[in-house]
This record gives structure tokens, C-alpha cells and sequence, in this order.
């Protein structure tokens, strides 16, 4: 639901069939340094690098804007049309742009790539990578926002490079237009990574997907400690009733949904969840990677129950041979009694990485922006033999029940 029907497409093969627009901002800000080089130099590094490991029946092309070397707002091009066997050309085109005083028109460019995509068959991708917002009067939200009215399929990646302020929330503003992700970067580590994510997101294999359209749930479900009383598939949601634990805390849930299904080596766990309930009550849900009760990697949203700092927050933690270690630290969003929550969870290599975006919230301070993904840790782990799961808790009896409502889960192989 919501967005998430179209990935079914995917769940037959590998195959992705659609086109993706990389769109690099090539103005004069982008001289800027960090460290010795230049935001350029390390953006085009990364794009070279992420580019190449794009699948051979994905359409890729490449736009870039501000770079005339004057403060003209026209200056937009395509420099490789989208195509299947560009990706040298691609690689060319990139090595030899050069930042000089160019200006910097987003919304002239995202309408542009809206009408080179509009063209094309299958899902469309707009990735924009810039380190400023518009400079020449146009109103990029507007552009995202009419793209997505007027063009079947299309999203509007943004990954901010070493922005921050009114300028990152301005961008972040057009990739939730645009019905995509955004990412920060602040160094080349993090803007591989981002751009990775998006290629994930864009081009992962979709396991299993479960958007609780329906009345009940799924076959590929085993609940575990079932409470029906608790628990009902209802208005496009799976809703559930917080319950203390059948054991110690976080051992064994009531309603523990646990995905029958093998796992690739390289997956993430994807869920969004409502949470209306109070701040300071530990009342959480969250995936849990689960292989029994003495060995799991929990990653949750909840209130902290300490009493001096009652707000929201997630928390990443892994359980081994019946002992917790060392939680990540608890990450603060809000001390709004509603929050609606995309949790993520990877398992890339050697290691599980941890992230969350919050697409909605209520009143009361926020410390996060909403539409950006988070990161919240990795844990280390050489063997993954878990199976995935949803789960929903309160921490003792004395705490207030509270509903909380899973909207969707995705699984999803990695490439």
C-alpha cells in the first residue's frame, strides 16, 4: 500500500527494466573543499564508482546543471542519454566536468529530466546529487510535486552534500515532492553510502512484501505467542496492542510475527509503523532479526523510560548466547505523542547496519527532519542465520496499552 504495490513488479526476478537520471550540480559552489579536495572531485569519484555496478538492463543517463562556467540559469544539459551500454560514456562525461561559477536551477532541470522520463517505459528515477538549493527563481517542490502528478512511476532522489540548515530542509522539502529518499553526506564515505542506498532501494529484488490490505495476514506469517484478542488485520494495517514480554525483557513477545522465508546473504528488513503513544512509557515496536530466544538483533522505536528525558526515539541492540550486548545509543526524534516511522535494517557483508526516517509526526519539539534517512549504527556479525520478524512490546504491567500500527513490511535482496 501506499507506494508500496509497485515493487511488486520486482518479486518475479532480478530484472528492473526502468530508467534512472543521475542529475549532478556542477555550479560554482561545488569548488568548496573537503579536506584537500573539492566537493566535485569526490562527487565525481563516487558516481563513477556507484554507476558501474548498475544492472545491465537498467537505463542510465546523466544531466548535469551550473556548469557554462557563468551564472547562467540555462545552463542544463543532458550529457549521455539514457541507454544500456553508456556506462564508459557515462564515466567519460563525468571525469571531464569542472566547477567554475556556474549557478544553480533545480527546477529548471527537474523539469527537464521529467520530460526526457516521461518518454520512458517502466519505473522512472531522478537521482539529484547538489551541495545548494535554487538560485534562479524556480520553485523545484512545485516541479517534484507536478512530476509525480504527471509522470507514471517516477521518483526524486536528493542527496544533500555537505549542506545543513534551511538549505537541507529546502531539499529535503523536494525529494518528499518528488515521493523519494533523502540522504546527507558530508565527506566521500557518506555520499557512496547514500548513493548506494538509493541504488538499493531502486534496483533490490523485493523477497517478500506484505502491505495488510487484506483481512488477515499472510501464510508466509508464524505468530508466535499469539493473543488473537490483541492482534487483527484491519484498514490496511496490521494492528496490535502492546503486551508486556512472555519472559525477561525482550526475550519472548506476545504476537511475535516471524517470517517463513530463507534469507540471501545480503538483504535489508524494511517496516513503517504508527506510534501514538505517550513519550515516556517504554511502548515500542520495531523488526527483530530472531533466531531464538537467547540470540537476536533487535532495531525498535519507543519511548525511553527514563523519567527525566521523556521522548521518542530507536533503538539498535543485539542479543548473543542469552546475553544483550551494549544497545547503540538510544536516538532522539520526538516528544510528539504520534509518529509515523520507516525502520531499516541491512545485513551487508560482515556486518548490520541500522537506519530510520520519520515521515510523519505530531505536535511537540522534533529533533530530527522529516523525509531524511538516519543512521543509527552497525553491529558486527560474522554468521546470519536469522529469520525476520515484527514485534510490539511494553516494557512491565505497569505501563499503559497502546495501539500500534505496522503499515507495511519489505524484504529485499541486495545487489
Amino acid at each position: 500500500m501506499r507506494g508500496l504495490i509497485l515493487w511488486l513488479v520486482l518479486a518475479a526476478g532480478l530484472s528492473f527494466g526502468g530508467s534512472l537520471l543521475f542529475v549532478l550540480d556542477v555550479s560554482g559552489s561545488m569548488k568548496g573543499r573537503i579536506g584537500e579536495r573539492t566537493k566535485l572531485d569526490i562527487a565525481k569519484e563516487v558516481l563513477i564508482d556507484v554507476q558501474k555496478d548498475l544492472p545491465d538492463d537498467l537505463r542510465v543517463g546523466l544531466m548535469a546543471y551550473g556548469h557554462y562556467g557563468k551564472k547562467d540559469c540555462s545552463a542544463i544539459d543532458l550529457l549521455v542519454p539514457l541507454g544500456t551500454n553508456n556506462r564508459k560514456e557515462i564515466s567519460e562525461r563525468i571525469s571531464a566536468l569542472e566547477a567554475k561559477e556556474g549557478s544553480t536551477p533545480i527546477a529548471k532541470t527537474l523539469q527537464k529530466a521529467g520530460e526526457i522520463l516521461k518518454k520512458e517505459k517502466g519505473r522512472k528515477t531522478i537521482v539529484l546529487v547538489t551541495d545548494g538549493v535554487e538560485t534562479c527563481g524556480g520553485d523545484p517542490v512545485k516541479v517534484a510535486k507536478d512530476l509525480r502528478n504527471t509522470v507514471s512511476d517516477i521518483k526524486v532522489h536528493v542527496v544533500g552534500f555537505g549542506v545543513g540548515g534551511k538549505e537541507e530542509t529546502d531539499l529535503i522539502k523536494i525529494s518528499k515532492a518528488g515521493g523519494g529518499s533523502y540522504y546527507a553526506a558530508k565527506d566521500a564515505k557518506q555520499l557512496a553510502q547514500s548513493l548506494k542506498n538509493i541504488k538499493r532501494e531502486e534496483v533490490g529484488r523485493v523477497i517478500f512484501s506484505d502491505d495488510f490490505e487484506g483481512g488477515s495476514l499472510k501464510k508466509d506469517w508464524e505468530v508466535v505467542n499469539p493473543n488473537p484478542d490483541n492482534m487483527i488485520v484491519e484498514e490496511g494495517y496490521l494492528q496490535v496492542v502492546t503486551e508486556t514480554f512472555k519472559k525477561d525483557s525482550f526475550t519472548s513477545p506476545v504476537n511475535l510475527l516471524l517470517l517463513k522465508r530463507d534469507l540471501p546473504k545480503q538483504y535489508e528488513v524494511i517496516m513503517r509503523v504508527v506510534h501514538v503513544a505517550p513519550s515516556d512509557p517504554y511502548l515500542g515496536a520495531g523488526i527483530v532479526l530472531y533466531k531464538d530466544d537467547d540470540n537476536q538483533i533487535i532495531l525498535f522505536v519507543s519511548g525511553n523510560w527514563l523519567p527525566w528525558a521523556p521522548r521518542k526515539g530507536v533503538r539498535f541492540q543485539k542479543k548473543e548466547k542469552g546475553k544483550w550486548g551494549t544497545p547503540v545509543d538510544f536516538k532522539s526524534i520526538t516528544k510528539s505523542e504520534r509518529l509515523v516511522i520507516t525502520l531499516k535494517l541491512q545485513r551487508i557483508k560482515r556486518k548490520f547496519i541500522a537506519w530510520f526516517r520519520v515521515d510523519e509526526v505530531g505536535k511537540g519539539k522534533t529533533y530530527v527532519n522529516v523525509n531524511r534517512w538516519y543512521k543509527v549504527g552497525e553491529i558486527p556479525q560474522l554468521r546470519a542465520n536469522y529469520r525476520p520478524g515484527i514485534f510490539v512490546f511494553k516494557n512491565s504491567d505497569e505501563d499503559p496499552d497502546a495501539l500500534m500500527q505496522i503499515d507495511w513490511v519489505e524484504v529485499r535482496e541486495i545487489r
